[in-house]
């Protein structure tokens, strides 16, 4: 008899984590290595790790295929975890729709104001997503913060980000001085 050990640790943000050992006592033919399948569930996306990390293959190994239950619960807990990471990336996109976008910020054709120290300093206004000066009669967007963006430079960052690419406020987010706080 030899052991298939099955790791599953399951991460929830913070330094603690559990470590579930589950071990599946079954006969193979002598020679064989032991092997080992490690399965994570957490936040820690896009990290590479030093050991590679497996999850179940979609052709099991023959010696688990003299068991079928543990063949189900196999397929199961990666559905479950295919699950659980489609809403963990759902929670990850925070960006606005192009609704929220419109009802939230103000849309216009740029117009540069002659200031009188213009004449000594250099203040003309760029975006700051492409760092392109605006142009005259150009289409930019200014968020509830102020600052002000190329049209089609803030949407995009907004689809992915509701919040102002410079001071991280939330477009959403009411800066009146007559509201209420």
């Amino acid at each position: 008899y030899n052991n298939l050990r099955l790791y599953w640790r399951v991460d929830n943000g913070e330094s603690n984590h559990q470590h579930i050992h589950h071990y599946v006592h079954h006969y193979h033919q002598p020679g064989h290595r032991m092997h080992h399948l490690h399965i994570s569930i957490g936040p820690t996306v896009g990290v590479q790790s030093a050991r590679s990390e497996l999850v179940f293959p979609p052709v099991l190994p023959p010696e688990l295929m003299p068991f079928p239950l543990l063949t189900r619960h196999m397929y199961r807990l990666e559905d479950y975890m295919r699950v659980v990471e489609q809403r963990r990336l759902a929670a990850v996109n925070r960006g606005a729709t192009q609704e929220t976008i419109e009802r939230f910020t103000f849309p216009h054709k740029y117009k540069r104001i002659k200031r009188a120290t213009d004449e000594l300093e250099d203040n003309t206004e760029k975006c700051t997503i492409c760092l392109s000066e605006f142009e005259d009669s150009e289409d930019v967007r200014r968020l509830p913060c102020m600052h002000l963006f190329h049209v089609e430079c803030v949407d995009q960052w907004l689809s992915s980000n509701k919040r102002c690419p410079i001071c991280r406020v939330d477009i959403e987010t009411h800066l009146n001085k007559d509201t209420p706080t």
